[in-house]
């Protein structure tokens, strides 16, 4: 049996629909793929990053802010008292010294502006760098 052109219509219709609520959908992903972070740290220094990029991406950014090729374990401090996982320089190790994974991505922190937390690196010498969410693009 075939459509009538009534059903055929309402069908075509149908499709369009479906065809706008996913172009729609593919839009948010895109966009939310596209915001970027931008932080502040040390006296002026900044470092915009993706919110797919991870904190172990922002940790070596700030590193590479201050000229300092990593060579020992960082992670970071949040405000609420939350730590993340240890990195190094051959990459991730989970150590169970934090609550968050340093490979968590940063949009999936759901951090808000002036929202600041601290960079540990060389965890002998304890040497800290506060780093703070300035705004999102």
């Amino acid at each position: 049996m075939g459509l009538n052109k009534r059903e055929n219509c309402t069908h075509g219709a149908a499709k369009t629909s479906d065809n706008q609520r996913i172009q729609s959908e593919k839009a948010e992903v895109d966009l939310e793929a596209e915001m970027k972070y931008r932080f502040k740290f040390g006296r002026g220094k900044k470092v915009v990053i993706s919110g797919n990029d991870t904190f172990e991406t922002l940790g070596f950014k700030v590193l590479k802010g201050y000229h300092i090729s990593p060579e020992h374990l960082f992670s970071f401090e949040f405000e609420n008292g939350d730590m993340t996982d240890s990195a190094s320089p051959l990459g991730p190790i989970n150590d169970g010294m934090g609550n968050v994974s340093i490979e968590t991505r940063i949009k999936d922190r759901k951090m808000e502006i002036g929202e600041a937390l601290t960079l540990v690196y060389d965890y002998s010498s304890d040497w800290r760098k506060k780093v703070k969410l300035d705004g999102m693009e």
